[in-house]
């Protein structure tokens, strides 16, 4: 790792590319331990060369440190990476990255459900995109602005941003996008009601997910057609695919979608009338979900564990659970759902004042 005259040497460039592009794989891999040591190491190597101006350098890696943070759903620390790179970026007039950091603040927030702040974010990155002609990447912001009007239920505006990336990711020959859109236009279908288009949609995605080795892609989509399958009652079918999309999940490690699968499992087993398998499925899901940043999945877990729990004659244990839905729903102050308080009421029921009070305080 020499340098010559005082600045970065070509043997230091060299290993600096080598090492980012082994981190990068190792990202796309979800090893995610293995990808920040090695960025945290570039940084380090970078920072003691710092007198040789090396910003566009470390605004490079503190991007992709971000993408670390967000994949293990670190999203403040994820949101403090996107910020210091873009810090460097506006400093050194870099507009094209700066973008794609504008980008990635806008799938952070959108993760946490803030969705203005999400179109704020991906509309800085597509005018800077459009402006400096980069096709490629403004794809990406009509992707994500589809994804937002999706979550907003505003099908045919989603549609609209959906099908103007695609137009884009198919002439360009960029296969992957492309699938990613098929599985969005087969979500929307399903959510609008044309199941027969959804599972043309969703089977088309997942073709191209398999031939391309996509595998954690592939997953997703065998999570949506369990979901398809089990919106027609196809329970056996449902349950088939969430337990491909688990298999996969557990092996990359993934624990968000693993507890998803888990979950689903669970609805399957439950609606099948095979109590005893769903509530292990709840457990299990629910055990996940304590330890992750997304409390109305741990509540709809708790809940429904607390419900089969009663079903199956254990009202006592029903109350732990039902309580802590109750009170993560109201520390995050989320809607308190009717079913929620209808099953306590059950219980209550059940159990009695003094034994209600009893399992409360044990629980």
């Amino acid at each position: 790792m020499d340098e010559v005259g005082g600045g970065l040497g070509e043997d230091f460039l060299l290993w600096l590319q080598v090492q980012t592009q082994l981190a990068r794989e190792e990202l796309e891999r979800h090893r995610l331990d293995e990808a920040e040591a090695r960025y945290l190491r570039c940084l380090v190597e970078l920072d003691e060369r710092a007198e040789a101006g090396v910003g566009a350098e470390q605004a490079v890696i503190y991007h992709q440190l971000g993408m670390v943070a967000q994949e293990r759903q670190r999203f403040e620390e994820a949101r403090d990476w996107y910020d210091k790179a873009l810090a460097v970026r506006a400093d050194l007039g870099l507009a094209a990255q700066a973008a794609g950091d504008y980008h990635q603040l806008g799938m952070v927030a959108r993760e946490e459900g803030r969705l203005q702040e999400a179109e704020k974010w991906y509309g800085r990155a597509l005018e800077i995109r459009e402006r400096l002609g980069l096709e490629a990447e403004a794809a990406t912001d009509y992707h994500q602005l589809g994804v937002l009007a999706q979550a907003r239920e505003q099908w045919e505006e989603a549609g609209v941003w959906y099908r103007k990336g695609l137009e884009i990711f198919a002439r360009l020959g960029q296969e992957r996008e492309a699938a990613a859109v098929f599985h969005q236009l087969g979500i929307v279908a399903q959510l609008t009601g044309r199941l027969g288009d959804a599972e043309a949609w969703l089977k088309r995605a997942q073709e191209a997910f398999g031939r391309l080795g996509l595998e954690r892609e592939a997953a997703m989509g065998s999570h949506q057609l369990g979901l398809l399958a089990q919106q027609q009652k196809e329970f056996e079918a449902a349950a088939k695919w969430y337990g491909q999309g688990l298999e996969v999940f557990r092996r990359l490690g993934l624990r968000r979608q693993e507890a998803d699968e888990l979950y689903q499992l669970g609805r399957v087993a439950q609606l099948s009338g095979k109590a005893e398998e769903a509530e292990g499925r709840y457990e299990e899901a629910l055990a996940i979900y304590r330890g992750l940043e997304y409390p109305p999945l741990r509540v709809n877990a708790a809940a429904c564990l607390g419900r089969v729990r009663f079903e199956r004659g254990k009202a006592a244990e029903a109350v732990g659970v039902l309580g802590e839905a109750l009170a993560v729903a109201g520390q995050y102050e989320m809607e308190i759902e009717g079913d929620l308080l209808y099953d306590l009421g059950r219980v209550f029921e059940a159990l009695g004042e003094e034994g209600f009070a009893e399992a409360w305080g044990e629980a």
